[in-house]
């Protein structure tokens, strides 16, 4: 139907042929170009001729039907001439059907009563893999795949679903909506570039101009190979950039290093940050783990260190934000909580007391750094510290 103008004649036949059974679709359409012909059946071929009839196909959907034809047994083939038509015809031998046990479950008779929308990856939302195990569902990293082309997006989901956790959209403007509404955020986000309503490029750039995603890793998925759009996107702050047609071992292989190193370096800020009570400059780029973001809010902590009654909600205030985007932006950029956020702020503040010696018992010292009961404030810093406050006192 893609390639027949209206009013042409499309016609299907299934004949018994000796020990085969084929099936041929055929069309009066305006044919395929005998060069694009061999390739017809190539995953992520796209015809070459600057007058080919349809554009900005994925090159998957011919692909995916040989395979299946072949994991049946058949084959499949393609005749055409220009301005006549063109037919494709699947052959399968014919081999004796055994009934099975009335006793055993049928599969089959499963899958035809599931509901049919449900066994389409790309129109899920949100897709996992059930072929793995429940336990490691909660340890699966998630990605985000923004693809417009339904066969496209289906391969790609085909690829990562046994590894990761899957959401998808059908462009930019689907995936911006989705990581306003998601929480928590995709761990890395895959994209097209050529994408109707918004494409991967502005995609990409609402995503890094953003506080809350700029932390996101990013790969373009796209066809277009030249320089300066290689140049484009990393200058936008791409993270990598794949071209189609791609292997799969090459895809995950790409997203593991970008998920490994991106962990490598959240775990090395948390280091960081604890162990120099949030002081550390990360950089002098604004993308660069929102330096400035994160003094913004050490300050505000430290000037109410002492009013017991300020909460998270009046840090998410003062920042301008709500509480739930402020919970997503301090794990990503300091590993903690807002509460343990406020809690590190307060426990430098008493250690940097304990060590001046700057009051004689610990109350003052658990009252100035903002802890409602000196046997809590006891408690917390010797498991954040590994020391009791009072040793600091000892000698006074």
């Amino acid at each position: 139907f893609k390639y027949s103008p209206d009013g042409a004649l499309i016609s299907l036949s299934v004949t018994d042929e000796n020990n085969f059974i084929r099936i041929a679709v055929q069309d009066n359409g305006p044919g395929i170009h005998p060069d694009d012909l061999p390739h017809v059946f190539d995953r992520f071929y796209q015809s070459k001729q600057v007058n080919a009839p349809v554009q900005g196909g994925a090159g998957i959907g011919l692909a995916l039907c040989k395979e299946l034809v072949m994991l049946m047994g058949g084959e499949i083939h393609a005749e055409s001439r220009l301005g006549e038509g063109s037919t494709f015809s699947c052959t399968w031998p014919k081999n004796e059907m055994t009934t099975p046990d009335a006793g055993l479950p049928q599969k089959e008779e499963a899958v035809l009563a599931a509901d049919p929308e449900a066994l389409s990856a790309g129109s899920a939302t949100e897709t996992a893999a059930t072929d793995e195990p429940d336990e490691d569902a909660e340890e699966k990293h998630t990605v985000l795949v923004v693809e417009d082309h339904a066969d496209m997006r289906d391969f790609v989901v085909e690829i990562l679903h046994p590894y990761y956790k899957i959401q998808t959209a059908g462009d930019g403007e689907k995936a911006l909506a989705l990581l306003e509404e998601k929480d928590p955020l995709p761990d890395i986000v895959l994209s097209d570039v050529m994408m109707p309503n918004m494409d991967g490029f502005t995609l990409l750039k609402n995503m890094k101009s953003n506080p809350l995603w700029r932390h996101i890793p990013t790969v373009l998925l796209t066809a277009r190979a030249a320089q300066e759009d290689r140049l484009q996107a990393f200058g936008i702050g791409v993270d990598d950039y794949l071209t189609k047609p791609f292997d799969a071992p090459e895809l995950l292989a790409r997203i593991r290093n970008l998920l490994n190193n991106y962990q490598e370096r959240k775990q090395w800020q948390k280091k960081e940050v604890t162990a120099t009570g949030l002081a550390i400059d990360f950089g002098e780029k604004p993308e660069s783990w929102g330096t400035e973001w994160l003094q913004q809010a050490r300050d505000i902590v430290k000037r109410e260190i002492v009013n017991h009654n300020y909460k998270v909600s009046d840090l998410a205030a003062e920042m301008l934000i709500s509480e739930s985007q402020l919970l997503v932006k301090m794990k990503q950029i300091t590993g903690l909580t807002p509460n343990e956020f406020i809690r590190e702020i307060k426990l430098q503040k008493a250690r940097m007391l304990l060590e001046n010696k700057a009051k004689s018992t610990i109350a003052e010292v658990a009252y100035t750094a903002g802890f409602n009961t000196p046997g809590y404030f006891s408690t917390v810093y010797e498991k954040r510290f590994g020391k009791r406050p009072a040793a600091y006192l000892a000698d006074y």
